[in-house]
């Protein structure tokens, strides 16, 4: 591989039965970390152009070859100051995340250092300044200019609860004014809480998922407008959950997962199953029958009817671009009872003829189970005879038992029996081997009273005409309970101990009329039957509880004992009192909500163990397990009244909201209001009219319940409902700028220009504000300021903040304060061609007293030292104010004159430029300044009456042309 770094995608998978595979990983793996780590990189900083006023960037240049891994960490200015970002406080600093370095209202003093970048290598941890350092060069704008904008990073993604920064730079003249917006709202971005904007800078204190979106910049002066686009990705670490963890369905049923993601953003969601992709059809509105997943939404997978081929583990994946996350839900098919879905069938064979095998295959949830048994005892393995199993695929067992040498004694009734926790399922069938009856030995029986026991006769050999029972010598039956089948089998149906008791003989004879018999002895013992008991329906805490178990009839002895929830019972507050064997008590001195259970009296003798379970329920008044406080919200944000109570049962929460006179309306679940299982209420968006009186009551009808009034104050934030405006005014006028603000008193209130607090009279004095009052009046709901400058001049022109605060927040609106005045003189006139009857020249736009400027006046004068001007040549030329040229004709040769330029806006003139001297060419001796063929400029000078003339190269009499030309 060639370069030295790769992205990989990594998982790890776990070998556990639930088999799980791990969120993926994006990995940048230097391939050779020891070759990039001695790599060599310079990094530069070049010197970038600013028109005075606006914001200056400068960035730090980062080789290509090593950019992966170095990033900039610092900004240090020649004087050793270490520059960081302070836009939070509205400071003229922005550090940004990939380099760049913002000035705001950058200065002529911003240009007298230079700046470096401090960088630092990410895999070795070496920093470094950069091997050049920048500097701002300040401009001064030549007449008015629209926006352009700077390149600046159109997508910004920030970790959830760190700062953010989107930046919008422009370079025109006036400065520009930035105004941000939410594009889905566009509603001012700054009128968020926690967002601060400086100039150009959108700051996030601490940013949230609701920041996420696309955010537009509108930058414009008087000259134009430019909009930029920037989209803020705000992340947060993903998870999810599953829901429900665990489904356990019947086989066809349906099942609904459900993938709980939180984190942002979320790009993609996939489901696998047993670590196997699934690729599940949109929505539910298919009808194909080959899907057997379907996706209502991302977030939700169907299965419409489940078998075992959709039970496993099913996983839900959630990416984005830097991280992912996942979790598992496990469908298991319900109990599902033992089903046998093929086996062996009855057959007859000869003895010796070989080998017999013998096969089961059984299903069911959970797995079955399969044991083998012959005429009703198990089969044992020996040397002719192997019983095995296996799981295949399918989820099946496969049993089976193989006979080798089979002889007369194998035959007989075979059943295999597929059993587990939900049911048992058994196949028989016979295996006849040809040859005379044979009865196995038979095993005595302990039987139960009541029970219905069944007893096959062991006998093998083939043909059998005949097989019967006797009991103590009587052919059976003998009773209506006595069941004897042709093919051997006795069923006793009720078993008693006074009739059923005693000796049985089994009896298999074929038709040349030999026999052998088996006999087996029964004995039927009786299991303890217990006296039914239970609790008193209403039990109330505190109460005393007493309750008897008793064994009714059954063979002793007993052992009788008492259990809570399948547990002993606790020592320290029930208390159990035995009498004898046969007779317990159990008392609750004084009953508790803990004491709540099922209590089972189990009864246990030698034969048999019998239950009887009766609940105990203690009801419980409610009581605060949280008590409703009174509450203080701020007008916007939510508000939680927490009310909780216990008891039993659960007690029943109800809010209701005051209306006057002790009246209560109840509070219903909606947007605005919205009362969780818990019982606290959440109130969204409070208003001022959701002040006042609520009340909690709990109730579970035991007791008369509880109640809770709490009064909900609600308090107003400073809040403006101007966000900016303009103000413009004339030159030497005085101004009253006003800000009305709605809020809970007391409200301070601060006064800004430029982002830089203005704190009281002397602070308005240093900073260009002499005579500056300020003046706060209350009015209804708040307080309205007034900051009076008198006599304004160009240097108030600025952008003004009213801050005010109170102890529930902070707001702000701007004013832009756009002091108007007579345009400055036109600078830089200067004659650019001559000749002996017109002369063409320049000049270069002045200050424009923040008034467009309507036009330019040319003024021009002959000298003393010549004649009056030439009556065509004109005193007074207006030329348009988009022009910065103009050519002046009708002028006498070898004369000397002198001209000023004056700029003319809506406020008025300006005063005249510097006087700029000149003198025409004369009309003799062509060829001779013909072959000059330059002119030369008098230096401007108002002072000198005879100023030197300098000739000039000059047209013919032929060419040359009356009156001006822009």
């Amino acid at each position: 591989m060639s370069s030295n770094c790769g992205d990989i995608r990594a998982s790890c998978m776990s070998a556990s039965p639930l088999a799980v595979r791990s969120p993926f990983a994006q990995l940048r793996v230097a391939l050779d970390s020891s070759e990039v780590v001695a790599q060599r990189y310079e990094v530069q900083v070049y010197d970038e152009f600013v028109i005075s006023g606006n914001t200056a960037v400068l960035r730090c240049h980062i080789p290509s070859y090593v950019r992966d891994y170095v990033v900039v960490v610092t900004w240090e200015r020649e004087d050793g100051v270490v520059i960081t970002s302070n836009v939070a406080v509205g400071g003229r600093y922005s550090v940004l995340a990939h380099g760049e370095l913002h000035i705001r209202q950058a200065t002529i003093a911003d240009g007298f250092k230079s700046y470096r970048c401090r960088t630092r290598h990410a895999l070795s941890g070496e920093t470094q300044l950069s091997a050049t350092a920048g500097r701002l060069i300040i401009t001064d704008a030549q007449g008015a200019h629209p926006p352009r904008l700077s390149d600046t990073l159109a997508q910004v993604r920030a970790d959830e609860g760190s700062a953010a920064e989107l930046t919008c730079v422009a370079q025109a003249f006036p400065t520009p004014t930035y105004r941000w917006f939410r594009k889905d709202t566009f509603r001012p971005a700054s009128e968020q809480r926690g967002v601060v904007q400086a100039d150009g800078s959108l700051y996030f204190v601490k940013t949230k998922i609701q920041d996420s979106g696309m955010y537009v910049c509108v930058v414009n002066n008087s000259a134009g407008e430019q909009i930029l686009e920037s989209t803020l990705t705000v992340t947060a670490p993903l998870s999810v959950h599953m829901t429900p963890e665990r489904v356990q369905v019947e086989t066809g049923r349906s099942a609904t997962l459900t993938c709980n993601v939180s984190g942002w953003p979320v790009d993609s969601i996939t489901w696998l199953r047993d670590q196997r992709p699934l690729h599940p059809l949109q929505g539910l509105e298919t009808t194909s029958s080959s899907s057997k997943y379907q996706l209502i939404s991302p977030h939700v997978l169907h299965i419409p009817s489940l078998t075992r081929n959709e039970r496993g583990v099913y996983q839900c994946y959630a990416r984005n671009q830097r991280d992912s996350a996942q979790a598992t839900s496990e469908i298991v098919l319900g109990e599902i009872p033992p089903m046998v879905t093929d086996a062996f069938k009855e057959r007859t064979i000869d003895p010796g003829s070989g080998s017999l095998s013998l096969h089961c295959i059984a299903s069911g949830t959970p797995l079955p189970q399969v044991t083998w048994t012959l005429d009703g005892l198990p089969v044992q393995d020996n040397e002719r005879v192997r019983a095995g199993d296996y799981v295949r695929r399918g989820g099946d067992v496969v049993s089976h038992v193989n006979i080798s040498d089979v002889r007369v004694a194998d035959g007989g009734f075979y059943a295999c029996v597929a059993r587990s926790d939900v049911g048992e399922k058994v196949h028989e069938a016979r295996i006849n081997i040809r040859g005379p009856p044979t009865v196995r030995r038979m095993e005595d029986r302990y039987i139960v009273a009541g029970e219905t026991v069944r007893i096959q006769c062991p006998y093998s050999g083939y043909p059998i005409s005949e097989i019967f029972w006797e009991k103590d010598g009587r052919r059976l039956p003998t009773n209506r309970r006595q069941h004897v089948f042709p093919n051997g089998t006795l069923v006793l149906t009720t078993a008693v101990k006074n009739g059923d008791e005693g000796l049985y003989r089994c009896t298999a004879r074929n038709k040349d009329g030999t026999a052998d018999s088996g006999t087996l002895r029964i004995k039927v013992q009786v299991k303890p039957v217990l006296q039914p008991f239970a609790f008193p329906r209403v039990i109330q805490e505190g109460m005393k509880v007493v309750v008897t178990c008793s064994v009714a009839d059954g063979d002793a002895p007993f052992e009788v004992t008492w259990l809570r929830n399948g547990s002993p019972l606790p020592e320290d507050s029930v208390r159990v009192q035995k009498y004898s064997d046969d007779f317990a008590t159990l008392t609750i001195e004084k009953a508790q909500p803990r004491h709540n259970g099922d209590y089972t009296c189990t009864a246990r003798n030698a034969f048999a163990q019998v239950n009887y379970t009766s609940t105990l329920t203690v009801h419980v008044p409610p009581r605060w397990s949280i008590e409703p406080k009174d509450t203080d919200v701020v007008v916007g944000r939510s508000a939680t009244l927490d009310c909780q109570a216990e008891g039993y049962p659960h007690p029943q929460l109800r809010w209701e909201k005051g209306t006057g006179q002790g009246n209560y309306e109840p509070v219903t679940t909606s947007y605005h209001y919205q009362i969780y299982e818990n019982g606290s209420l959440t109130i969204q968006d409070v208003t001022k009219n959701d002040a006042g009186f609520y009340l909690c009551q709990a109730t579970n009808d035991v007791g008369p319940g509880l109640s809770s009034v709490i009064s909900l104050n609600v308090h107003v934030a400073p809040e403006f409902k101007t966000k900016f405006h303009t103000k413009m005014v004339r030159k030497d006028e005085d101004v009253k700028l006003t800000c009305e603000v709605k809020g809970d008193q007391p409200i301070q209130i601060q006064w800004h220009k430029d982002k830089l607090p203005l704190l009281g009279l002397a602070s308005t004095e240093s900073a260009g504000l002499a005579g500056a009052k300020v003046r706060d009046v209350p009015i209804t709901d708040g307080t309205k300021s007034e900051l009076t400058l008198s006599r304004v001049g160009r240097k108030d022109s600025a952008l003004y903040s009213c801050v005010a605060t109170n102890k529930y927040g902070t707001d702000d609106t701007n004013i832009q304060l756009i002091v108007q005045e007579t345009p400055d003189p036109p600078r830089g006139v200067r004659i650019t061609e001559a000749a002996s009857r017109h002369v063409r020249l320049m000049w270069e736009p002045p200050f424009s007293g923040n008034s467009l400027i309507t036009q330019y006046r040319i003024q021009i004068l002959e000298t003393e030292r010549s004649s009056t001007i030439h009556s065509s040549a004109p005193h007074n030329i207006t030329v348009m104010s988009s022009e910065t040229t103009a050519q002046i004709k009708g002028l006498r040769p070898s004369s000397s004159y002198e001209l000023v330029v004056i700029a003319e806006n809506g406020v008025g003139s300006s005063l005249p430029s510097v006087k700029v001297p000149f003198q025409t060419e004369g009309e003799d001796d062509t060829a001779h300044w013909n072959a000059i063929g330059r002119w030369r400029q008098l230096p401007a000078c108002a002072a000198s009456t005879t100023p030197p003339m300098i000739p000039v190269a000059r047209d013919t009499p032929a060419t040359s042309k009356r009156g001006v030309s822009g």
